[in-house]
């Protein structure tokens, strides 16, 4: 049998109609710069063909830890059956909130990456959802990065499974793994920094050069993620304006406007810190001494620093750095300027982003009223999707924007948790049912359809798909000289504005309906115009 899957493979990887014929059969093997990769069926969907764990980078141990991603190659066969170990982190403990629902333990758990898990620095990885047989042309792709502050996640998360959204046939879905922490955002002086946010990169590399031979269309790339996903989605946008590889670019619950990156020194400090900590130098070069040590060292030393001040959730000591490269100290500026990639946009948030980040706050103790509460959804999601919306729109790209209001039984939280962060992508994902491990009802499941067909018509025409399901293009009267005058003065005269204006912001989910509906950016928006971009709320946020 193993010689007889040998030869298989190996006539596989001679045929020259390799990138075109394999997707015929469900899961056949298929050629890739990483190696020929056979599958496994979709845990719940048997038609829709899994590639899991397959390596885009090498292993970045020892000196090539901290370093720039390094393209992994190889000709060998590869049994993409299982995901690939989670980056490094340290994941947060069961959590006795006060009326918890019977769901908390699993929502919350799943989401936080607990239950049966391996670490490992060999996790640049990337995993495949794609459904046979091969179409008469290419699918789009949806290339999914998690969220996590870049401190925790991994893409083997229940909410980030592809195998419902590839079981339509009209798209092919990619999540991948990426650095974390220290190990992706170290902060040392003299290196590169970001290097998680380039494992980012090279993965969207790679899937451009070998997601044709999936059935993906490696021109129609919808780059998206959640929390620092979507900010990351958003990063990439304004560093490779000129070279973006997506086609479209779909933020959720983050952009580049949610919070302020770390300075230079502030990094470097971080980075010094924890190189006392773990016996190595506290200034000069400290790499290669911190290179030697196991990661699970790395960590616990994190885990004695303290955290920066903040208004609201704590903030992650090592995470993005405004090198001015990958990551910038002036996105007002610059997106002002439309010094971004000149691709359609979609972005939105929860109507209640507060409800999951609640917990952390319960988590270390920290009490905020309701009015500061207010304040971090409003800085931290609505007005930051505000900014990410208004300034495509005023430099003429495409844009759409929504809220999303769902609020379910199976997949509450606690009695008024609302549409909570993170709520919105059981439905993008249709993982609601896997996420509670309850049955989702009759219409969470048909909104949940709803929201995967507006994704996929985003993916597929970015310009006009969801206007061909009657959504408006995103257009805010508020950045007018004359509204920033009326509310200066007073805000109450502009309350009436609200249904006169045009409704160009999408309700998804509103009073639990099936389909969209739509209000004016007024409705929720109005507060922005007195924060001027300021995001002290929502540092740690993301």
């Amino acid at each position: 049998m193993v010689q007889i899957t040998f030869l298989i493979q190996l006539l596989l990887a001679c045929s020259s109609m390799l990138h075109v014929s394999l997707a015929l059969e469900v899961g056949a093997p298929i050629k890739t710069t990483s190696g020929i990769a056979t599958r496994r069926p979709a845990r719940n969907r048997s038609d829709v063909s899994e590639y899991l764990g397959i390596r885009y980078a090498h292993p970045a141990t020892g000196k090539r830890r901290f370093q720039p991603p390094l393209a992994f190659r190889s000709d060998k066969a590869v049994d993409a059956f299982e995901y690939s170990p989670a980056c490094p982190f340290t994941p947060s403990p069961l959590l006795a909130y006060p009326n918890k629902s019977a769901t908390f333990d699993s929502i919350y758990g799943r989401f936080l990456g607990r239950g049966k898990k391996t670490f490992s620095e060999d996790c640049l990885s990337l995993n495949i959802w794609t459904k046979g047989p091969n179409p008469a042309k290419l699918k789009p792709v949806l290339f999914f990065i998690h969220g996590g502050r870049f401190a925790t996640g991994t893409a083997k998360i229940t909410h980030y499974e592809g195998q419902y959204i590839a079981d339509t046939g009209e798209v092919v879905m990619v999540s991948i793994n990426y650095r974390l922490h220290v190990l992706g955002f170290s902060g040392a002086p003299g290196l590169t920094q970001n290097t998680g946010i380039l494992d980012q990169r090279m993965a969207l590399e790679w899937v451009r050069d070998n997601i044709k031979a999936f059935g993906g269309d490696p021109k129609r790339i919808m780059l998206y993620g959640q929390l620092v996903g979507g900010l990351s989605a958003d990063y990439h946008a304004y560093a490779w304006p000129d070279d973006p590889i997506a086609s479209s670019i779909f933020s959720v619950s983050g952009t580049a406007a949610s919070v302020q990156a770390q300075t230079l020194d502030l990094s470097s400090q971080y980075c010094y810190n924890l190189s006392k900590i773990v016996g190595c130098p506290a200034a000069g070069n400290a790499v290669p001494c911190m290179q030697k040590q196991p990661w699970q060292t790395l960590l616990a030393g994190i885990g004695k620093l303290s955290y920066a001040p903040t208004l609201a959730a704590v903030q992650p000591q090592f995470q993005e750095t405004a090198d001015e490269v990958t990551v910038f100290s002036d996105y007002a500026d610059r997106g002002h300027a439309g010094k971004f990639a000149k691709v359609p946009y979609l972005v939105g948030n929860t109507d209640y982003e507060a409800g999951f980040y609640k917990l952390a706050a319960f988590a270390t103790k920290r009490s905020l009223t309701e009015k500061q509460w207010d304040i971090f959804n409003l800085q931290g999601f609505t007005c930051a999707s505000r900014i990410a919306a208004e300034n495509r729109h005023h430099n003429g790209i495409t844009t759409y924007r929504y809220r999303y209001f769902g609020d379910w039984s199976n997949l509450r939280l606690y009695p008024d948790s609302g549409a909570y962060h993170v709520a919105d992508l059981s439905m993008w994902h249709g993982v609601g049912q896997d996420v509670s491990e309850e049955p989702n009802t009759e219409t969470e499941d048909k909104t949940s359809s709803y929201m995967m067909k507006a994704m996929i018509a985003f993916a597929t025409d970015p310009e006009d798909g969801l206007s061909k399901m009657g959504w408006p293009k995103y257009a805010d009267p508020s950045s007018d000289q004359l509204v920033q005058e009326l509310y200066s003065k007073s805000p109450l005269l502009l309350s009436s504005l609200s249904e006169s204006s045009p409704k160009t912001l999408v309700r998804l989910g509103f009073n639990n309906e099936t389909e969209a509906s739509f209000s004016s950016p007024y409705v929720h928006d109005l507060p922005c115009l007195a924060f001027n971009g300021d995001t002290k709320y929502a540092q740690g946020a993301m």
